[in-house]
């Protein structure tokens, strides 16, 4: 019979031991050796990163943008391609059950959005921004930031019965952190969530916690009232980060450095040179000042002056700016634009060294990171926005249609900024053969410049008639003629169902 434990011990005899992951590891990057031995590393969450360092990066990235002169254009220069000079610009798309478009339904629901849009009394709750001035504070605040919250108001004291207010970050407390128990929701930095993760509310104090005599008591908002919109890297990621996180060390030295620089190439400015004094005749003169210290002297230099002294003159000619700080410069702006997702060019604005290839590579790369921006802008904050706001528009008369239904009255188009092309031409040629294969549409192509197709058809058809009561010919590139002897083509009778008839396009023919 065998011994107690006998094949215990032989199953332990043949089952591999783990390696010392201190001494060995199958990837390099993972080994701790001389060269990794400081190499701090903390198995945390990414709530409880940012936990521990939110609030300096906040505070060091605003810093930076106030007083880096590289790190200022990056809040200008996302919402310049984010919403732009337009914003994001609204299209109402309501249907008939036939699939034609409601054009009395989507010009009084145009009409009524564009009236509270551009008036800041009806749009901010502070009564200060418009839209478009909304639109283009979040994008600055959350590259800066990182994250923005805003606050729906229905039943705010407006025609509309409706306004959005912009909180600050710092309002929503990154220092408030509860445990979850039972019967208690988790708060992770001012964010109340659930056991799914999901945010239940928010604890913000009224005014900017700075200001103590306004702070007031801090308030629990429901989840339906903000928007948050930050960009999560982690699950369960309850808070943003700002978007120069990454090289918030290297802009700082760049800005330390650029400044040293700047102060040395003074200096040199400044100062000419020295007197040394002659062999074994040691100070060559020196004086007291008011206080009866003893001073060297000292001239100052004027044009076409010649003056005799006691000694020797040297020159001091310091070379500044360094030989190597445009390169060490391009490299640290390089850096920082490949973190941030855009091109050198567009965040140096330097052009000196940009081909036509590697700018229209550059810039189509670029193009993309705007796009899904603003994409994802329109998803997290247009949509939620006009949905509370056309119902508010409705209870409130605001809008001149007779129906009540929101839901078939939310159906919207929204436009981004268009970007325009490198080499129009090209890329217009480039279209016009993609189209006459069939492979694309009209319709992308105005979607791309953020116009709608039937606008643009409408328009034209408008323009046609105008030049052809005038007798102005208009030529049509890339559309065939109507034949002299082709019957015309009746225009199909009006929907019974629609309130507008549908417009006929005539061609001009060309004068000659």
């Amino acid at each position: 019979m065998a011994a107690p434990g006998f094949f215990s011990r032989i199953r332990s005899a043949f089952r591999p031991s783990a390696p010392e992951r201190t001494q060995s590891a199958f990837f390099k990057g993972a080994r701790m050796d001389n060269w990794s031995g400081d190499w701090n590393m903390a198995q945390l969450s990414g709530s409880q990163v940012l936990r521990m360092d939110l609030t300096a990066l906040v505070d060091r990235s605003r810093d930076l943008v106030m007083n880096n002169t590289t790190i200022a254009r990056i809040p200008s220069l996302f919402a310049e391609n984010i919403s732009g000079k337009d914003g994001i610009t609204y299209q109402a798309a309501v249907k008939f059950a036939n699939e034609n478009y409601n054009d009395r339904a989507n010009k009084a629901l145009e009409t009524s959005w564009y009236r509270w849009a551009e008036d800041p009394r009806s749009v901010s709750a502070d009564r200060r921004m418009s839209l478009l001035e909304v639109e283009t504070m979040l994008d600055e605040v959350e590259a800066t930031d990182g994250e923005t919250f805003t606050r729906l108001l229905p039943g705010f004291d407006n025609p509309y019965r409706f306004a959005v207010q912009i909180l600050d970050t710092d309002q929503i407390d990154r220092r408030y952190n509860v445990d979850a128990g039972k019967g208690q929701n988790a708060v992770i930095m001012g964010v109340e969530v659930d056991t799914w993760g999901a945010p239940v509310a928010y604890h913000v104090w009224p005014n900017h916690p700075s200001e103590i005599s306004r702070r007031g008591e801090r308030m629990r908002i429901p989840a339906e009232q903000i928007i948050h919109q930050y960009i999560a890297h982690r699950p369960n990621q309850v808070r943003g980060i700002p978007w120069i996180a990454a090289g918030i060390v290297e802009a700082v030295q760049l800005g330390e450095y650029t400044e040293a620089e700047v102060k040395a190439a003074r200096v040199a400015a400044a100062k000419m040179g020295f007197i040394e004094p002659m062999d074994g005749e040691g100070i060559v003169s020196r004086t007291r000042d008011k206080n009866g210290n003893l001073v060297s002297p000292r001239w100052d230099a004027e044009p076409g002056t010649i003056e005799q002294i006691d000694g020797k003159f040297k020159e001091w000619n310091p070379l500044h700016p360094n030989g190597n700080y445009d390169a060490f410069e391009k490299a640290i702006v390089r850096r920082l634009a490949t973190s941030l997702r855009v091109s050198y060019m567009s965040l140096s604005g330097d052009l000196s060294q940009t081909s036509y290839a590697s700018g229209r590579l550059g810039f189509l790369a670029e193009r993309m990171v705007y796009q899904s921006l603003a994409q994802r802008k329109i998803r997290r904050w247009h949509t939620p926005v006009h949905r509370v706001w056309l119902r508010q528009a409705l209870l409130t008369g605001q809008i001149d249609y007779p129906s009540f239904d929101a839901e078939m009255l939310s159906a919207a188009v929204w436009h981004p900024r268009s970007f325009p092309g490198i080499d129009v031409s090209k890329e217009t040629d480039a279209a016009d053969h993609k189209v006459s294969m069939g492979t694309y549409t009209l319709t992308k192509l105005c979607a791309e410049d953020g116009l709608d197709f039937e606008d643009v058809m409408k328009e034209r058809a408008r323009e046609l008639r105008i030049a052809k009561e005038y007798g102005v010919p208009i030529a049509l590139m890339s559309v065939p003629k109507v034949a002299p002897d082709a019957a015309p083509r009746e225009a199909p009778a009006p929907d019974a169902a629609n309130d507008a008839p549908a417009a006929s396009l005539t061609l001009v023919e060309d004068a000659a």
